[in-house]
């Protein structure tokens, strides 16, 4: 990200490898993306986002570490700064803290999800969100979405939050120093946000990308409807009656006191 380091990926012989710097890397059976499936049937899966698709080796934000997935035979690992971790049958996208002191990756193994924190595996999960895992943005705290069964929870350090019939994808939100979140759950077809644990007023549906915290994270909005009408929700109190409100247009000002 700083501009000064490269890395790209070689063949040496029948072999891949990183190329770092300028120094080749220990070469493997191939050098991965995150895609899971054979050739020809490629598949999102946690973490993957079209710009992740096809990455093959991370940076952390400050540039000091690297970290690729790497495979030998049909084990998959990842490797950062040039140690190998534990093999999975599928790896996710690679995602370091924002400090980039920590590394973290949504992996499966004989059809068990786990998200794996330095080198360390979590919760055994049925299923994981789409963008699994997330961090807070003082990388402090990483979160992400599990289904157990048919029911969903988010959880945060390592703790479960209560299960819902659906947890809405990229709704999972951190206020900028890491001491609050808030996500959209789903419950009886109704929708409503749940923040710090605690379940708000629920609606026929929340704008999706409208949850946003002031700069302070001292208050907190997103836009909701009921019915035809919509509305912005600041501080668990409605404001007044739109006929639509646009996707991401929800901006606190410096201060935190304007919206």
């Amino acid at each position: 990200p700083d501009g000064r380091r490269l890395a790209y990926v070689v063949k040496i012989g029948d072999r891949w490898g990183v190329v770092l710097d300028g120094v080749r890397q220990k070469p493997y059976d191939g050098i991965m993306t995150a895609v899971a499936g054979p050739p020809g049937t490629p598949r999102m899966i946690p973490g993957a986002t079209p710009r992740h698709l096809f990455e093959l080796v991370t940076f952390s934000p400050d540039s000091r570490r690297v970290a690729y997935r790497a495979r030998v035979g049909t084990r998959l690992f990842v490797v950062v700064d040039g140690q190998e971790q534990p093999s999975y049958d599928v790896i996710g996208r690679l995602a370091f803290s924002p400090d980039g002191r920590r590394l973290a990756y949504a992996a499966r193994r004989r059809g068990t999800w786990v998200v794996v924190v330095d080198g360390k595996e979590g919760h055994e999960d049925d299923a994981l969100g789409t963008n699994a895992p997330t961090w807070s943005p003082d990388g402090q705290k990483m979160a992400y979405e599990a289904r157990f069964g048919a029911r969903w929870a988010v959880i945060v350090e390592g703790q479960e939050g209560k299960r819902y019939d659906a947890i809405l994808d990229g709704t999972l939100t951190f206020s900028h120093d890491g001491r609050r979140f808030a996500y959209v759950a789903q419950e009886a077809g109704r929708s409503f946000v749940v923040i710090d644990g605690r379940e708000e007023q629920r609606y026929d549906g929340i704008l999706a990308g409208s949850l946003i915290f002031s700069l302070d994270g001292q208050h907190f909005a997103y836009a909701a409807g009921r019915g035809e009408a919509r509305f912005v929700v600041v501080d668990g109190v409605e404001q007044k009656l739109h006929d639509a409100i646009l996707e991401g247009s929800l901006t606190f000002g410096a201060d935190g006191r304007r919206l």
